[in-house]
């Protein structure tokens, strides 16, 4: 488990009130030291580590529409060569997702997890409303990840690939 996700669920809210969402996710982020952006009122980056690799989450909000965009961005490299297999796999992927999608960004060489919300903000639910939809992603991306590095590290096929990923060990070692 990963410190956002650990720091979600046990963390509170600051008793101010606060309209803009990412005031409450920048406060997690600076009171534990997490490297981030604020790039402006509306977008803020934060680099997040996770158990098989580390994620880049951007999050945007939208205070006309109350939605909070956010975007988990695996820190991996792809190859050129790979794009239409690793377009099979995420179509494989996203079809067995309740909520949420993979994309692959082609110009930049990216595969990311993107979601969006309604977040108005109401201070005894905005924690458990993020904490929830965050430890889903979060969960999703660590889920797929070795689907995505048998495919680019062990030439697997995109069925071959996600038929490895799921395989279940017993114990520890």
């Amino acid at each position: 488990m990963n410190y956002f996700f650990e720091w979600l669920m046990t963390g509170t809210v600051s008793s101010h009130e606060k309209n803009n969402p990412l005031d409450f996710l920048e406060e997690i982020v600076v009171d534990n030291s997490w490297p981030h952006n604020r790039v402006n009122e509306n977008t803020l980056y934060v680099e997040i580590g996770g158990q098989g690799c580390d994620f880049f989450l951007s999050l945007a909000w939208s205070q006309d529409s109350n939605l909070l965009q956010y975007t988990f961005t695996y820190n991996m490299k792809i190859r050129d060569d790979s794009y239409d297999s690793l377009c099979n796999l995420i179509n494989i992927i996203n079809r067995q997702l309740c909520f949420g999608h993979f994309e692959l960004w082609m110009e930049d060489g990216w595969i990311i997890f993107r979601n969006s919300i309604f977040a108005k903000y109401e201070k005894d639910s905005l924690q458990d409303q993020i904490s929830q939809i965050f430890s889903l992603s979060i969960s999703e991306c660590e889920k797929y990840y070795p689907a995505f590095q048998f495919l680019l590290f062990e030439n697997k096929s995109p069925k071959d690939a996600i038929a490895a990923s799921m395989i279940n060990t017993l114990g520890e070692a």
